[in-house]
């Protein structure tokens, strides 16, 4: 025989369930209860539904960590064609030494301004994953 309440198999003759105390019921079934099943989760909102759009107004949801890899290809591909627009630029102001020299200065520029580039939103991801953390924790001590 089982409890009722907690499931604990029960030996015979016994008037009380050792785990919970309760006492056993008179002609009860001798199975054990089912399973524990929890509830289904609801689908999860998607970030512009109906009920977020006034905590995206609101700038409770942010966009910027949605964006920050666009920035950052979009700001490296710039970075990048840096040397380029250097030896144009240097061409035209003194010709071959000019161009050669933009070219040796664009491509440091860019190699040193990628490393920063990077830097800087990697920050902005951290800045970012933090006060997501925060606020939860905000919200579950409530």
């Amino acid at each position: 025989m089982f409890c009722s309440s907690c499931g604990t198999n029960l030996p015979d003759g016994a008037t009380a369930c050792p785990s919970c105390n309760k006492a056993v019921e008179v002609g009860a079934p001798n199975t054990p209860p089912p399973a524990y099943m929890p509830p289904p989760m609801a689908p999860k909102p998607s970030a512009m539904s109906k009920g977020n759009f006034m905590k995206f107004i609101n700038f409770d949801i942010l966009v910027t960590p949605m964006i920050i890899k666009i920035v950052y290809i979009v700001g490296s591909i710039l970075i990048v064609l840096m040397p380029l627009w250097m030896m144009i630029t240097g061409a035209f102001a003194g010709g071959i030494f000019g161009a050669l020299s933009g070219f040796l200065t664009g491509v440091i520029t860019a190699a040193i301004s990628l490393v920063v580039f990077r830097l800087v939103c990697e920050q902005l991801k951290l800045f970012f994953a933090i006060h997501k953390e925060v606020k939860e924790l905000n919200e579950k001590t409530k």
